[in-house]
């Protein structure tokens, strides 16, 4: 029988060996700083301990490497990471060695999207909304990590982990940048383009969770900085808006339905259930506090399904380094930690 889980998720805000080149015009971190962030990355790790736990913003992986050393937990974790070129980052994930990698590291990043995947709507015939649109990208501009992890002897997890493009703006090229009437509005066009894109690769992920999760037993779980909130367009996409069992005699779950089949659930959501208030959140943007950072799970974690593997304990944030860092410091995360406990479903006889 399954034992309990905690999955967590973590960005590292840029997590780079000393002197090593990450984004553009970035100045590398030194040999102080570098100590002191692996420090603060350690303590959380020993803090939380978790089972499965997903990491954003990471450029060495013998940095993530450093951090588990410290933390007391080498040996005790299968990391698997990657180096990031210059401006090109990378997600990783650690698992603890009482479960097994199934994946070889070769073969854990996704780059390209499904060849499924198309956003294209051709022009309307008379009468018609225009709706005519052409979207060209096939590539995330941040790898997905995908892992197959063994629990036990006949029961895999799927684990994702993910980074999408963040609101930021995207910059215009300099063919439109140099138009006069053009660069006023390069925010919002720069801007457009980084919803876009974002949306863009949430709907490639997508395609791929629907051939993975479709009529199959599989539990997945999708943890990541989506750069949105829970309720947002783009975690509509990922999730699918699988229905929601909020009374007890209300039969949904009850039944296997095709939402619910591939649909994921937000930890976020389930956690609300359970709280007499809400005060999630895990970035902080000129005092706008929002929710970016997200755990979903499948069916087999959510104990109205009768699929259930697991049920659903706690979500915690830790989150007060968020409120109390200041915009420059390069040692402590931007962004809050998601920390989901589920215990092994008791199933009566």
């Amino acid at each position: 029988m399954p034992t309990a889980l905690t999955i967590a998720t973590m960005n590292l805000l840029n997590l780079a060996l000393p002197g090593q080149v990450t984004h553009k015009k970035s100045t590398p971190l030194d040999a102080d700083t570098y100590a002191r962030k692996v420090k603060w990355i350690a303590a959380k790790l020993a803090e939380m301990k978790p089972d499965i736990i997903g990491f954003q913003e990471v450029w060495s992986a013998q940095a993530l490497a450093d951090c588990f050393k410290e933390a007391k937990l080498d040996g005790k974790y299968a990391i698997v990471a990657r180096d990031g070129p210059p401006g090109l980052v990378q997600v990783a994930a650690a698992v603890a060695n009482k479960y097994q990698v199934m994946t070889s590291t070769a073969s854990a990043w996704i780059d390209n999207f499904p060849p499924e995947f198309a956003l294209k709507k051709r022009p309307p015939a008379p009468g018609e909304q225009l709706n005519t649109m052409e979207v060209l990208m096939k590539q995330f501009s941040r790898p997905v990590l995908a892992l197959d992890v063994k629990i036990e002897t006949g029961l895999t997890l799927r684990f994702y982990v993910i980074h999408l493009k963040s609101k930021l703006k995207m910059d215009l090229d300099a063919e439109e940048f140099a138009v006069d009437a053009i660069r006023p509005h390069a925010n919002a066009l720069g801007e457009a383009l980084s919803t876009i894109r974002r949306t863009a690769e949430v709907a490639a992920l997508r395609v791929m969770l629907n051939k993975e999760l479709k009529e199959t037993r599989l539990p997945l779980v999708v943890v990541g900085d989506l750069n949105d909130g829970h309720l947002s367009t783009t975690a509509a996409i990922l999730s699918a808006q699988p229905p929601h069992k909020l009374f007890a005699a209300s039969r949904v779950g009850n039944q296997p339905t095709k939402a619910g089949d591939i649909g994921l659930y937000s930890a976020q959501t389930l956690q609300q259930f359970r709280s007499l208030r809400d005060v999630y959140y895990t970035y902080d943007h000129e005092n706008v506090m929002e929710s970016l950072d997200h755990v979903f799970v499948s069916e087999e974690f959510y104990e109205h399904s009768p699929n259930a593997i697991w049920t659903f304990r706690e979500l915690k944030v830790m989150n007060d380094h968020v409120h109390f860092r200041k915009s420059s410091d390069k040692v402590v995360s931007d962004h809050g930690i998601v920390v989901v406990k589920f215990d092994a479903k008791r199933h009566e006889t």
